[in-house]
């Protein structure tokens, strides 16, 4: 398996084989809690991470987590070596003296089991420690679900075998993003919470209609009388893909989501209000993404506004289109700029397409975001949710048609009453959860969904992804990084001559002028066809160099 290794904390100790990231503003990869880690996407096999996240607060651990996930390759893991909280509490009431930290320097003066437990928690700038239970919940949020607890210097990867002495206070998880199996044509739940007969039939017949025919289209009918029955058994007749569900008595719109997510078969879930429409491609084209794009977890288009009578109605803020082109954004900085704008650009429950599995941990119910129940504006809940555990791809063509009626929820007398509790409430747990809150969506990087087969920002190798990153570090002018960057580079593509000048040349910008003549010079031999004034350079650099030496003798 091809990637780096990266460790993280550590008490900044040099590990063979691995790259050291800091918070340090000189290191060479640095982890910045605003940017993240400047590596692409995929290209990290293993990060080792002890003696860090216990100095983050869950904001900060969440976001750092969301990171690692981002820059994990498919199959890479993350190793977690953290104090663990549920170990010392159940200490705090044994033999609290006989912990292996009490017998060095920092349980020295201590005689009292609070001044311990108090000492365990504070200590060092610890801002806190987490039990299992509590890191497993963020790491699931933050898209890193498959988990594994491990003893001190075991693992089943070797690179990270005997990292760590044992300790009796230490939690240690292995963490990894979820296995997304290749899957040509996956099982798509098209679900429907019924209650309104009047545009049912139109919105049952958009759903059957669609190109891509390995769908299941579920009806949980919540009408008070037998229309929607009618129309759904007469349709289960002629197409089996029909299921038909009558609730008994009635759920409410609420639970009838729950209930229609509950009964999903499908890899795949797309909600269709009974009064909204889909474009007949509308699942196929966003099925083809989640297909192709394994850090992709929600995906959206542009929806059509239309009246009670069908006809179209100009767009609005929340309904204009994002992009113009199909496009790709960060998820967190996406979900935090709709929370931060109490804009829902991404769209009504009709409009958007995801994985089931991403949203099944959402607690206590499907229509929660940070452990806590949205009871307006679910659709927002589920996309924060599902933003935290990758990027948003947006398709500028208009899949889905949204109907504006006067029986909806949002005409009642405290829609927006209501409404605005739920947008404070997402807002107040977002920032709980690290989610950045943007004041503009470029924040959120914005950038054309290429159609590569094997994922929009994948590149021929992991050497010119690093080479990309590089660039950016570099014209964000983050020169220390870049070096580091291109340094890598050169060891993943050792005949690009064009990363040996741009290392030369950003160690020459560093001062580091014998790093910079050497990468010139190699990056010459390489391609001597370079201008003038860059042979000229090393040329200069090499003089300059002789002359120090000269001096020191």
């Amino acid at each position: 398996m091809d990637g780096l290794l990266l460790s993280v904390g550590c008490d900044d100790r040099e590990i063979a084989g691995f790259r050291r990231v800091s918070e340090d503003s000189a290191a060479g990869l640095r982890y910045d809690p605003v940017l993240g880690l400047p590596l692409p996407g995929g290209s990290v096999r293993g990060i080792y991470c002890a003696r860090f996240l216990e100095f983050l607060d869950p904001a900060g651990a969440s976001a750092f987590l969301r990171e690692c996930r981002r820059v994990l390759a498919p199959g890479g893991t993350l190793r977690l070596v953290t104090p663990d909280l549920d170990r010392v509490v159940r200490s705090y009431w044994g033999d609290w003296r006989k912990q292996g930290w009490m017998r060095g320097p920092a349980g020295e003066g201590i005689r009292r089991r609070g001044a311990m437990l108090n000492s365990f928690l504070r200590g060092g700038g610890r801002r806190w420690v987490y039990t299992e239970e509590e890191l497993l919940e963020l790491a699931g949020w933050a898209g890193l679900p498959v988990a594994r607890r491990r003893l001190a210097g075991r693992s089943g990867a070797p690179h990270f075998q005997h990292l760590e002495a044992r300790s009796d206070t230490d939690l240690i998880l292995e963490l990894s993003p979820a296995k997304r199996a290749p899957c040509v044509e996956p099982l798509v739940s098209v679900l429907i919470p019924a209650y309104n007969p009047k545009f049912f039939e139109a919105a049952l017949s958009s759903a059957r209609t669609q190109t891509w025919r390995n769908v299941e289209i579920v009806v949980s009918d919540d009408s008070a009388g037998p229309e929607i029955r009618v129309i759904a058994e007469r349709a289960a007749l002629d197409d089996p893909r029909v299921r038909y569900l009558r609730n008994q008595p009635a759920r409410g719109a609420y639970d009838n989501y729950i209930q229609c997510f509950r009964l999903a078969r499908g890899e795949y879930v797309k909600f269709l209000n009974d009064d909204d429409l889909l474009h007949p491609a509308c699942v196929e084209r966003m099925a083809g993404v989640l297909a192709t794009r394994a850090d992709v977890s929600l995906v959206t288009s542009h929806r059509g506004l239309m009246d009670d009578s069908g006809e179209p109605l100009p767009d609005t803020d929340a309904t204009a289109r994002i992009a113009g082109v199909d496009s790709r954004l960060d998820g967190a900085p996406a979900a935090g700029w709709m929370l931060a704008q109490s804009r829902n650009y991404v769209g009504e429950p009709t409009t958007a397409m995801f994985r089931r599995a991403d949203l099944e941990d959402a607690q206590p119910t499907p229509l929660s975001f940070a452990g806590r129940p949205v009871r307006w504006n679910v659709d927002v809940a589920m996309w924060a949710h599902l933003l935290g555990k990758g990027d948003l791809a947006y398709l500028v063509d208009t899949l889905s048609w949204f109907r504006q009626h006067g029986a909806q929820q949002t005409s009642v007398p405290d829609a927006a009453a209501r409404s605005g509790a739920a947008w404070g409430q997402m807002r107040a747990d977002a920032a709980r959860l690290g989610y950045p809150a943007p004041v503009s969506l470029d924040e959120a990087r914005v950038r054309p969904l290429a159609p590569a087969p094997d994922g929009p920002d994948r590149w021929p190798s992991l050497g010119l992804a690093i080479f990309g990153r590089a660039l950016e570090m570099q014209s964000a002018q983050r020169s220390a990084e870049a070096a580091e960057l291109f340094q890598l580079t050169v060891a993943h593509e050792p005949h690009l001559a064009v990363a040996h000048l741009q290392l030369g040349l950003t160690r020459y910008g560093l001062g580091d002028y014998a790093a910079a003549a050497e990468a010139l010079e190699q990056g010459i031999a390489l391609d001597p066809g370079v201008p003038d004034s860059m042979k000229q350079l090393a040329v200069d650099l090499r003089h300059r160099l002789g002359a120090r030496e000269a001096i020191a003798r």
